[in-house]
């Protein structure tokens, strides 16, 4: 996960605003930070 958005952050996608670019990519981020915690969350109950 980590080297998927180490290169994503290297760059803004073409025909895309950077605001919207860095918000959408946070949000991504977020989300799946969410479900791996939930999976461990999971693990352990």
């Amino acid at each position: 996960m980590e080297s998927h958005y180490v290169c994503r952050v290297s760059h803004v996608e073409a025909g895309m605003k950077p605001s919207l670019y860095f918000k959408d990519l946070i949000e991504k981020f977020n989300a799946q930070a969410i479900e791996i915690v939930d999976q461990i969350n999971n693990y352990h109950t």
